[in-house]
């Protein structure tokens, strides 16, 4: 019988990255395992637990590599890079950090709409997270209130 994986967003995070990263890169997965885990000092075997939801980076320079492909090969935008994080359950000072940067490197789709970060929204949890099922494309949706209470941030999310 086997352990169910503590940390079942391994496998829907971590593992879909390092399968578009190898495959970007030209090489096997396994390859792109040994490489990271060659880099990080840590066993391949390690960087096998994270994709499979058994393990999850444990320091910050293992977050931070993560975050780097993610990033820079992957080309994951912001709210991608923050899920991730959430799931390494990384540092807040390192994740705001490095979510921050990613922020900053993203590009606008206007110019009028703010870039959002989702770790700095207050109050609006729940929205958020449904914001997926109400957006329908083809469709409008608006978005009415009094000002002040978000109805631009949350705008600006669904461009993410």
């Amino acid at each position: 019988m086997t352990k169910p994986p503590r940390y079942p967003c391994g496998h829907m995070l971590i593992a879909p990255l390092l399968d578009e990263v190898a495959r970007q890169q030209g090489v096997t997965h396994k390859a792109l395992e040994a490489s990271l885990a060659e880099r990080l000092g840590i066993a391949p075997a390690t960087v096998r637990a994270w994709g499979t939801g058994y393990a999850r980076p444990q320091h910050d320079d293992q977050v931070r590599a993560l975050a780097a492909l993610a990033r820079d090969v992957a080309h994951w935008p912001p709210a991608r890079l923050a899920e991730l994080l959430a799931c390494v359950d990384a540092r807040p000072p390192l994740r705001d950090a490095l979510l921050a940067e990613a922020v900053q490197r993203s590009e606008r789709s206007s110019p009028q709409i703010p870039v959002i970060a989702t770790n700095r929204i207050l109050g609006r949890e729940a929205l958020i997270d449904r914001r997926a099922t109400l957006l329908v494309p083809g469709e409008t949706l608006a978005l009415i209130g009094r000002g002040g209470i978000g109805k631009t941030t949350l705008a600006a999310l669904a461009t993410i």
